[in-house]
């Protein structure tokens, strides 16, 4: 590429111009650029920002009786839920939710479905009994919002069963 020189006048020093290295600075970021606004899209398809298959999971406990369906990443004052499918009890009998404080008070319970019949507040927990069905196996869905952005580890159980643990994080 050809060099095209011009004096300065106030140093009398040569300077280059035209050399074609902004050119290849300038195509090296843009390929930068598209390269990272690729990984955005597909870690937003994927489910990174919201709900898609990544973002969903289900912890289940070790003897599989009990498991809780959830999404990972949500958005903090956005409707969410936990799905809770346990096999515990039998069909009829009442269910023993409970859901540790520390959790509750980073949110905003909108809804319990069923609607629980008892509630009970402990120092480490609320304790919700709830009247399920007879004829199919519980789920139990709990709507929420996060009140605020960040990770929130949360720990709940069904009556004397092991607990799960999970966690979401919740964006601003």
């Amino acid at each position: 590429m050809a060099k095209s020189k011009r004096k300065d006048d106030d140093d009398d020093e040569l300077f280059d111009v035209d050399d074609g290295s902004f050119h290849w600075q300038e195509l090296k970021w843009q390929r930068i650029g598209r390269i990272a606004l690729a990984v955005f899209i597909a870690a937003g398809f994927l489910g990174f920002f919201g709900s898609g298959p990544l973002s969903s999971t289900t912890t289940k406990s070790d003897d599989s009786v009990t498991q809780v369906r959830y999404e990972r990443w949500v958005r903090a004052h956005a409707p969410t839920e936990l799905r809770l499918i346990t096999t515990s009890n039998a069909p009829g009998q009442s269910v023993r939710l409970w859901l540790d404080q520390r959790f509750l008070e980073g949110i905003e319970i909108k809804e319990i479905v069923p609607e629980p019949t008892r509630t009970r507040a402990g120092p480490e927990r609320i304790e919700f009994e709830l009247a399920v069905s007879s004829t199919s196996v519980p789920e139990i869905i709990v709507r929420y919002q996060h009140l605020n952005a960040g990770m929130a580890t949360g720990t709940l159980g069904v009556a004397d069963r092991p607990p799960l643990r999970f966690r979401q994080y919740a964006f601003p």
